[in-house]
């Protein structure tokens, strides 16, 4: 034997007494025993004195360890409860009612006796990052435990240096027995001893946390301090964890037990999070009823209140189960041993930290989802055991629930994007523990409520279509905040909150609801937005029922949702949750539908910009030409799309979208698409006019709103359409749409006196030739990018100002389209159009200018999610809030730096969002800043690679530029 001589000597020139035994290390004299003789301790050796018959080997490991390493009690050794609520039984040297006589994992490990390592080949298996899975696909083969060493440890995601363990135990030596504990051999013998059941075979897991670094002294200070080593190792059981209801009454069964008292816990209900297993030390007012379980921090104590500190720590094995015997303190059942078995996000048991307990605020440390999991995937004929881990299993795809303090962490390299992703046919419960979880009672019980929180840029919970959620129970939240996201995907996803729940959306949190899915607030439950928070999507639908709770915060960002909300739901929050005064508003202000006469509600859309209009003269949308950019590199096969309403329709052309100009040769180059007439359509193309003053299908309805487009095939022909249906077509010869110009909309500097006349509320082009059924099909539909072949979209909605975005994410070898501006220059000028609000559109119709919720969003045809807007930054005038805006280095990885110069002193804001409008960081809230130069550090570290949006809010107008983070 020997020791880890890294580790000091905790018990010099001392003695312990365990009252059972005595041991120690250095100098002590007259220790007595039970033969009435007295012993003495010399040097720098060990004794044990005082053993009692049948546990001699037991107590004499557990003092040993006590000076070998300085161990603390864990498993609950001398009833010892640390900074625990929770413990367990277990292996190892300190532990009473040992599963193993061997010591466990961790000790081997940290007293220096074995390294980390599995198999024949002697595998590495201290798995600290997900990369070390690569080299062995996380495949590893563990070997007898006591016999060869083998076992892993696995870091913890989301945890403070927790780690899982794992051990094969196949009973290959002695020392996977235990001591042979008799049921009733302490001091009485009323019947013959029966002997309790033989140890288990397969993988023993187990979390501890107790000390990650054996060079490092165990924490807290030595034995024996009330450390975070007390009770710092937990075991899983393969069976799983559950609530059980106790039986009302205790009995000793004629002394089974020593005398201690024993329930009957019967009705175990799956319990992956928040329950108890078989080898749990279960947690009851059991003792005096008091409505207090008083917890035993003392070294040393006896059930007679020995050493005059009564034992109160109300803490119960398992002995009986459903009326059976079961033993459960040794673990019988706890081990894994059959193929199939798993431990994970979406299995009983789960795998989460070893909570730590706060006695001040009677509440649990929080348990963080996460992508472990361990799978028993093969065993030889030998016992040796072969494991998967994987740190990306974020899949619930079967009947699961959750209880407890449960929080979200971002969980890399899923296949799904998500950090938790209910797949179809997922049901998912969260609900209330019914397992006590605080020492004192609120509402009558010892159970803190549950909330499941989803929260931090990134952060995704994914539900699939024909899944389902309930969050259900008296105070049970789903808490979505701080740029986390709810997503229901397409396809019949339900999200239900039921009677005495809430789900709460709060700032810059998100809820996303695709077609079909369904929010369903039932009556009781509660559905909060507050200030800042934010629900979209077309298509899903949210339905509060008579009796369900809706506040909708001022300040909440509604979008473009269907709500159903019936009369007799309740305009307010539920007194019941406790939630702090929130200002629920009664008249709804979003571009979606309002449905289900409640009396209560009722709604107006928000005045946004929503077109613009142009004056017929000079009025112009510019954006500038750059070379290699998909807008600027446009040749024979294009499409040009507009929706328009031309309030002039007769006497002069109008330009709608050109890139012509006219080269030394006065050859005019590239393509005009116009209204000739005022109504009749029209292309030029390389200075070829093609148009039909005879068709009576080219020329656009008289008033109204609509779509009308052109397109270039391979074949040379030329194709007009009018609200999605075929006009005319003209063969052409072999043209080509390629300019050197800039892009103009609205009019032409190049051909003055060709001004529109009219509003233009959205614009498309492509590099395609889109056909008549492609037309018809998107016409109605707000576009997600990238769309195969689009090379500019320009959706103009927004918050006015001077910026036309692109929204089509293009870019060609890294090159992006170059954003627009109103006006032919950046200064704001006379020919600037006027941006038209949504309330004072002259139209609006399906297919035409669009209020937020009157279309649907189109499919994305390449696979991708995300739109941009083109990064180049255009030059400043006067008459900007700021100048000098840029981002080095761009593209960046680890930081980087915004400069601007701010024009006048006031609020500035500067956030991150992505491609898709949501927010993920906040690099300076709002605060005031003094006119002049500034620099702000982006927060690179919040966000994951990939394309991003930094805007720079200021009282006097709104700036974006691109960011790439590697």
């Amino acid at each position: 034997m020997w020791r880890n001589t890294k580790q000091p000597y905790g018990l010099t020139s001392t003695v312990i007494n365990g009252n059972g035994g005595w041991a120690g290390v250095g100098f002590a004299l007259g220790l007595p025993s039970a033969n009435g003789q007295s012993y003495s301790i010399y040097g720098n050796g060990f004794t044990q004195a005082f053993g009692m018959s049948g546990l001699d080997q037991a107590i004499f490991q557990h003092e040993f360890a006590h000076t070998v390493y300085n161990s603390p009690h864990y498993f609950f050794a001398n009833s010892v409860m640390g900074m625990r609520f929770y413990g367990t039984q277990g292996p190892g040297m300190m532990a009473y009612y040992k599963t193993h006589d061997a010591a466990n994992a961790w000790e081997r490990w940290y007293n220096g006796w074995i390294e980390l390592q599995t198999g024949a080949n002697h595998v590495n298996s201290d798995i600290l990052l997900p990369s070390q899975l690569t080299p062995t696909n996380g495949e590893f083969t563990l070997r007898d435990f006591v016999t060869t060493g083998d076992a892993m440890r696995i870091r913890i995601p989301g945890s403070a240096s927790q780690y899982l363990w794992l051990e094969n135990h196949q009973h290959v030596s002695n020392f996977d027995d235990r001591a042979n504990w008799l049921t009733n051999s302490w001091d009485y013998n009323p019947q013959p001893p029966l002997p309790y059941p033989t140890a288990p075979t397969g993988i023993l897991a187990m979390v501890e946390d107790m000390q990650t670094s054996r060079t490092s002294p165990l924490p807290g200070g030595t034995y024996p301090s009330d450390t975070v080593g007390c009770n710092g190792l937990k075991v899983i059981s393969a069976q799983g964890n559950f609530d059980y209801t106790p039986s009302t009454t205790s009995s000793d069964y004629n002394n089974y037990h020593y005398y201690h008292p024993i329930f009957d816990f019967t009705n175990p209900t799956a319990n992956p999070f928040g329950g108890e297993n078989q080898i749990t030390d279960r947690r009851l007012d059991g003792e005096n009823l008091n409505g207090v379980m008083t917890p035993d921090n003392l070294i040393y104590n006896n059930r007679d209140g020995g050493n005059g500190s009564p034992r109160h720590d109300e803490h119960y094995y398992s002995l009986r189960s459903n009326g059976t015997w079961e033993n459960g303190m040794f673990g019988p059942n706890v081990e894994f041993n059959t193929v199939g078995q798993k431990m994970g996000i979406a299995h009983n048991p789960a795998i989460a930290e070893h909570q730590r307990y706060d006695r001040t605020n009677s509440k649990l440390s929080a348990l963080h989802l996460n992508g472990l999991s361990v799978e028993l995937i093969s065993k030889n004929s030998s016992g040796d055991i072969t494991v998967k881990v994987r740190y990306d299993d974020v899949d619930v795809a079967r009947t699961t629930r959750w209880s407890g303090d449960l929080v979200m962490t971002n969980v890399l390299n899923t296949a799904s994007g998500a950090d938790v992703h209910v797949t179809s046919g997922g049901v998912l419960t969260i609900n209330k523990s019914g397992t006590n979880n605080r020492e004192t009672k609120v509402a009558g019980e010892f159970i803190n409520p549950t909330t499941l929180t989803c929260a931090g840029p990134g952060i995704q919970f994914l539900q699939d279509g024909a899944s389902t959620v309930s969050v259900e129970g008296d105070k049970t939240a789903f808490v979505v905040k701080n740029g986390g996201e709810l997503k229901l995907g397409a396809g019949g996803a339900t999200f239900t909150v039921k009677t005495g729940a809430l789900l709460d959306i709060q700032s810059t949190g998100v809820y996303t609801g695709a077609a079909g899915t369904k929010l369903r607030i039932t009556p009781g439950g509660s559905l909060v937005v507050r200030s800042g928070g934010k629900l979209q999507g077309t298509g899903g639908r949210i339905e509060v029922q008579a009796g369900a709770y809706l506040c909708l915060e001022a300040g909440a960002d509604l979008g473009d949702v269907v709500l159903d909300v019936a009369p007799g739901a309740i305009v307010g929050t539920n007194p019941a949750l406790g939630l702090p005064a929130l200002n629920c508003r009664t008249q709804l202000q979003f571009c979606g539908r309002l449905t289900g006469n409640n009396p209560d509600l009722s709604a107006i859309c928000p005045t946004g910009p929503e077109a613009l209009l142009f004056d017929g003269n000079d009025d112009v949308v510019t954006i500038p030409y750059v070379s290699g950019a998909p807008l600027n590199s446009l040749g024979q096969t294009f499409t040009i799309e507009a929706t328009i309403r031309a309030d002039y329709t007769t006497g002069y052309t109008q330009t709608l979208f050109t890139n012509r100009y006219t080269d030394a040769s006065y050859n005019v180059k590239g393509v005009s698409f116009t209204l000739y007439n005022g109504h009749y359509l029209l292309c030029q193309l390389e200075g070829q006019n093609y148009y039909s003053l005879s068709d009576p299908g080219m020329s656009l309805p008289a008033g109204g709103c609509h779509h009308v487009a052109v397109s270039h095939d391979a074949a040379n022909q030329l194709h007009f359409y009018i609200d999605g249906v075929a006009a005319a077509y003209a063969p052409t010869t072999t043209r080509s749409a390629a300019s050197t110009a800039n892009v103009s909309f609205g009019s032409d500097p190049n051909f003055p006196l060709e001004g529109f006349y009219g509003q233009l509320g959205e614009l498309r082009v492509w590099n395609t030739a889109r056909s008549a059924a492609d037309l018809l099909a998107l016409q109605a539909a707000g576009l997600t990018s990238p769309q195969a072949g689009l090379v500019g979209y320009y959706d103009l909605r927004g918050t006015g100002g001077q910026d036309v975005s692109d929204w089509s994410s293009a870019s060609a070898g890294g090159v992006a389209n170059a954003l627009g501006y109103l006006g032919a220059s950046t200064l704001v000028e006379a020919s600037d159009p006027a941006w038209v609000l949504g309330a004072n559109l002259t139209c609006n119709v399906k297919g035409n200018f669009r209020s937020a919720g009157t279309r649907p969003l189109a499919p994305d045809t390449t696979g991708q999610h995300g739109r941009a807007v083109a990064g180049n930054t255009r030059g400043s005038s006067s008459t900007e809030h700021l100048s000098q805006l840029t981002i080095s280095p761009n593209p960046a990885s680890g930081e980087a730096l915004m400069h601007f110069q701010l024009r006048d002193a006031g609020s500035v804001e500067v956030r991150i969002e992505d491609m898709t409008g949501l927010p993920r960081a906040l690099a300076l809230p709002l605060a005031k800043l003094e006119a002049g130069a500034h620099d702000v550090r982006l927060p690179l570290h919040e966000l994951r690679p990939g394309l991003y949006l930094v805007i720079v809010t200021s009282a006097d107008g709104r700036s974006v530029v691109r960011l790439e983070v590697k």
